[in-house]
This record gives structure tokens, C-alpha cells and sequence, in this order.
């Protein structure tokens, strides 16, 4: 193998030598060249002896010495057909050196360069789509979550290449499903209480005209279907409060934020609402302004107020707490309280619990729905929990960010 690529180096010589573009003009110009893992070097009239210093000669072949130096590296000579001139062939030592550093060893640089090419190449080949797939990706997500809150409306892209362009085409065709669902509940649920106001209205007006021509002994009677139609009035009103305030396209609730000074609209509202026979007691610190829709926290309090007296026993609290982190209102009785695995259930619409809450009060089971949905209107928080009363203790949690600066 050795001496065959000598010969090829030899030839390769021979027929480029004076010529433009020949490989081997450093050859002809210095005697010596260098070919990666080979050195070449032309000798004048060589007497034959050894062509390097300490390297012993080894055999002959087809009157080509080969010699082999301190370093197991070969050395050849082969005469110039024609010229008194030999060819020297030998394996380049510093190539082969262990001595020389990786870092300037040429071909070891070229790889690491030739690889460090290939990775980066793969690396922007990879990165790129996964980087617009990523993206893709997350507008599609924001759309998902747009949609969750309340935003019928949202529809993700359809021109994207798959998997995305799939998925969003599911997505649509659920979305455009769940609005029509939902529309058509909503379209219900206020049609339907306008519907029932006008036979009301006429109901109330013959009952009138009876109750002016009937006994004194009747009016009893009279007296009850005014009760059931003041019944039905109020629970239509609060079907359609609870579909506009539950309703995320519904412009009638927006929030319309203003100064509210919670310490002097609490004994307001609580004003507002009778409770003979009763004890209520507050704890309100003074001076609390928070930043609110006034309508929203109306329907908080009126509900949690009317809530607490028609279910307590003989007493309620209300206290409006500062602290650090949060503004605290609580609203507490003394009634049968609420089982653990029912305080997410009251919440629901037209949820009613067991005789403690519904056979000695009455009630459509909306007050609290109304006031879950206006709370999600303000991004405030509810829990319940056991009274130190012994009744259920309503905890209102309104954030700080919520009030003045």
C-alpha cells in the first residue's frame, strides 16, 4: 500500500512537471513538499545512502529501498526514469505524532469544524419549526382560554399545517356547537320570565277587580295569590339577573369601576333589609375604599345579608376586617349551618338543601347563584366555613389590588 501510493505521487509528478497547473511546483522550486500525511523530497546524484538520519534500510523492492526511521514511519526512494534524480516518499512524522496537540493538529480542526457546521445546520434545521410550532401553538392556547372564559366568540386559525390546523378545525366546529347551545339556553332564560310577566300582569288585574266585588271572608285568599304572583315576579327577575350576570357577552352587567367606601355602604345595605326579633351585630373597620362596580357588591352584600337573616335562629354577624394582604367580609349566623359536602352545591341555581334551608324558608335557591356570578364579576373570592356561632360563616376575600392606592 505504501509503496503503491509512492509510485502514484511519482507518476502524478512526472506528467504535471512543467505544466501551469502542476501540484508539485513547491517541489520543483524548494526540492521538498508536503502532502497531508506524506512528505515528498527530490535528491540530485544520491549516492544511496540512507535518505534520513537514523533510519535503517529493510528491504528492496523492484530496486526501490524502503527504509524505516526511530519512528515506525517507512521511507522510500525511487529513481526518475531518465534523470540521475530519485524521488523520495515518506510518512509525514508530525501527522502521525502523539506530540503534537489536537488543537493545531489541521485535520483534527477540520473535522471539528466540519462537524460543528453539521450540528449547527441541524440544530436551525430542528429549532425553526419547532420554534413556529411553539408559537402556533400557544396562540391557539389563548384562544382555548379565551373561549373558557366566557368568549364564545373566539375561534383559533384553520390555515396552519398539522397537527395545529387539525386541532384548531375540532376546536371550532366544538366551539361553534357549545355557542349555539349556550345562545339558545340564554334565549330561553330571559325570553321565557318576559313571557311569563304579561298572563301576570293580567292575573293581577283580575285578581284586583275579584277582590273588589268579593266577601270580607275571601280576601284571605286574594292576599295569597298576590303572594304567588310577587313570588314568580321576583324569581323571573332573578332568572334574568343570573343569565346576564353568568353571560361573559352580556353588555348590561359590565363593570363600571368607581370609589366605594365599603364601612358606610355595608350598614346601608343592611339598613335596608328587615330583621325583627333578630340580633345583628357589626364589626367594621373604618375609612375601607375599595375600587368596584357599586352594582356588583350591591348584589354581594343584599344576597349574603338576606341569606344570613332568613337562615339564622336568633342572631348574625357582620364584619368588615383590613388586613395585609386582603380585605376580609364576613357574614355569620347561628342557624343549622351548611355540610361540608354541600357548600359548592348551594351555589348552583335553584340549589336547595335539606329541611334546614327549605321547607320552614322557602326560596328559588338563586340568591346565592346571583352572588357567586357577581363575585366572579369582580374577581373577588367566597368561602364557607363553620360559624364560632355554630351557623355558616360566608367569607368574602377581597383582594388588595382591588383597593385605592
Amino acid at each position: 500500500m505504501f509503496l503503491r501510493d509512492g509510485r502514484y505521487f511519482l507518476e502524478q509528478y512526472i506528467e504535471q512537471k512543467g505544466s501551469d497547473n502542476s501540484l508539485y511546483k513547491e517541489l520543483e522550486t524548494t526540492q521538498k513538499e508536503t502532502f497531508y500525511i506524506f512528505k515528498l523530497e527530490l535528491l540530485t546524484q544520491w549516492d544511496g545512502s540512507s535518505p534520513c538520519d537514523n533510519c535503517d534500510k529493510i528491504f528492496t523492492i523492484d530496486s526501490v529501498p524502503v527504509y524505516l526511521n526511530d519512528n515506525n514511519l517507512y521511507i522510500a526512494v525511487f529513481p526518475i526514469p531518465n534523470t540521475n534524480n530519485h524521488f523520495v516518499f515518506r510518512e509525514h512524522a508530525e501527522f502521525f505524532s502523539h506530540d503534537v496537540p489536537w488543537y493545531q493538529n489541521p485535520t483534527v480542526l477540520f473535522i471539528l469544524a466540519l462537524t460543528s457546521c453539521v450540528i449547527f445546520v441541524l440544530c436551525i434545521a430542528i429549532y425553526l419549526p419547532l420554534r413556529q410550532l411553539q408559537k402556533q401553538t400557544y396562540n391557539f392556547q389563548q384562544v382555548q382560554m379565551k373561549f373558557g372564559d366566557g368568549k364564545l366568540a373566539e375561534r383559533a386559525n384553520e390555515k396552519l399545517p398539522a397537527p395545529v390546523g387539525h386541532l384548531a378545525k375540532s376546536f371550532n366546529k366544538m366551539a361553534n356547537e357549545i355557542e349555539s347551545r349556550v345562545i339558545q339556553s340564554q334565549i330561553f332564560a330571559q325570553a321565557i320570565p318576559h313571557e311569563v310577566r304579561t298572563p301576570l300582569s293580567r292575573i293581577q288585574l283580575v285578581n284586583d277587580l275579584l277582590r273588589m266585588k268579593s266577601q270580607p271572608t275571601e280576601a284571605a285568599l286574594h292576599d295569597d295569590i298576590d303572594l304567588y304572583i310577587e313570588d314568580i315576579n321576583n324569581l323571573t327577575t332573578s332568572i334574568i339577573m343570573l343569565s346576564k350576570l353568568t353571560s361573559m357577552e352580556s353588555s348590561f352587567y359590565e363593570t363600571h369601576r368607581s370609589n366605594l367606601n365599603l364601612s358606610t355602604f355595608i350598614p346601608s345595605r343592611l339598613a335596608a333589609h328587615p330583621y325583627h326579633n333578630l340580633t345583628v351585630s357589626t364589626q367594621i373597620s373604618e375609612d375601607i375604599v375599595v375600587r368596584c362596580d357599586s352594582t356588583m357588591a350591591r348584589l354581594v352584600v343584599d344576597n349574603l345579608i338576606k341569606n344570613a337573616i332568613k337562615y339564622t335562629h336568633t342572631s348574625v354577624k357582620i364584619s368588615l376586617i383590613d388586613h395585609d394582604s386582603h380585605l376580609e367580609l364576613s357574614v355569620e349566623d347561628d342557624g343549622s349551618g351548611i355540610p361540608e359536602s354541600k357548600r359548592k352545591e348551594i351555589f348552583m341555581p335553584f340549589a336547595r338543601l335539606d329541611k334546614s334551608r327549605n321547607s320552614k324558608t322557602g326560596g328559588f335557591g338563586l340568591g346565592l347563584a346571583i352572588t357567586h356570578a357577581a363575585i366572579t364579576r369582580l374577581e373577588w373570592a367566597i368561602d364557607i366555613t363553620h360559624s364560632d356561632m355554630n351557623g355558616a360563616n360566608f367569607t368574602v376575600i377581597i383582594p388588595k389590588s382591588s383597593n385605592l392606592d
